[in-house]
């Protein structure tokens, strides 16, 4: 399991890779949709950003081999702290979403 980590106030952008059980790399087709969620177990989500529709602050993910998911500053000031960081992925020619990863999301204070 790895760290994504973040500060408040400023940009963040990773490439989401996914991959089969047997390691191959998954492209994603057209119409397929990726969902990376914020949150705590038990809380309502800090952040919910897919590749169908960017946020209000711009946050998206844009499909492509590498799945560039940013997040924009604005969406990011909710408290520091330690937040599960989930990936899922609608597959449209099985019509079911698939968990793709769970990885672990520190947001930092930023004090300049």
């Amino acid at each position: 399991m790895s760290v994504v980590h973040a500060y408040q106030n400023r940009e963040l952008a990773r490439n989401i890779t996914m991959q089969d059980a047997n390691g191959d790399t998954v492209v994603p087709a057209a119409n397929d949709i990726l969902r990376v969620t914020i949150k705590r177990i038990g809380e309502t989500a800090k952040l919910t950003v897919t590749s169908e529709e960017a946020t209000s602050n711009g946050s998206s993910i844009d499909l492509s081999s590498t799945s560039l998911l940013t997040i924009m500053p604005d969406d990011l000031t909710f408290d520091p702290g330690i937040y599960s960081f989930i990936i899922d992925y609608y597959d449209t020619s099985a019509d079911v979403w698939k968990s793709v990863d769970m990885e672990i999301f520190s947001l930092e204070e930023r004090t300049e």
